[in-house]
């Protein structure tokens, strides 16, 4: 695992090359639930983790376990706040975050990344970082 404060310039930092996302990957992101970090993860790692996450949601609402109403509320939730698509890492190892993604996390000009096995960590500092932990 690997931690290291970055630069933002223009909502885009540059990926350690240490990571396993290369140029040209195309990459997702996803907020944790409670909103303190941002996951990034290779388009084909984040599919897997979403259809994971529909099987298991569709699974609470077939045995009853939520209700339908409650099933869709989950469902937007995660869909609408969380999930953020399709960004392509450039030739120099940039990438963009989205806006919306760095003002949940009330980042502005530095980030604390945290390479950890097939996705990245972005966090606004090391003392929120150590606060989840």
């Amino acid at each position: 695992m690997n931690i290291i404060n970055l630069k933002i310039n223009k909502n885009r930092i540059v990926l350690p090359k240490y990571t396993l996302i290369n140029p040209g990957d195309k990459v997702g992101f996803i907020h944790d639930f409670k909103m303190t970090k941002l996951n990034i993860y290779k388009k084909e790692d984040l599919d897997l983790i979403i259809e994971e996450f529909i099987n298991t949601i569709d699974e609470l609402k077939s045995t009853k376990q939520i209700t339908y109403k409650q099933y869709l509320k989950i469902q937007r939730y995660f869909f609408g706040k969380c999930l953020y698509y399709d960004k392509e890492v450039d030739s120099n190892r940039r990438i963009s975050i989205p806006k919306e993604a760095l003002n949940k996390l009330d980042i502005k000009d530095e980030v604390l990344v945290v390479n950890k096995d097939k996705r990245i960590e972005l966090y606004k500092d090391y003392k929120t970082y150590k606060n989840i932990k």
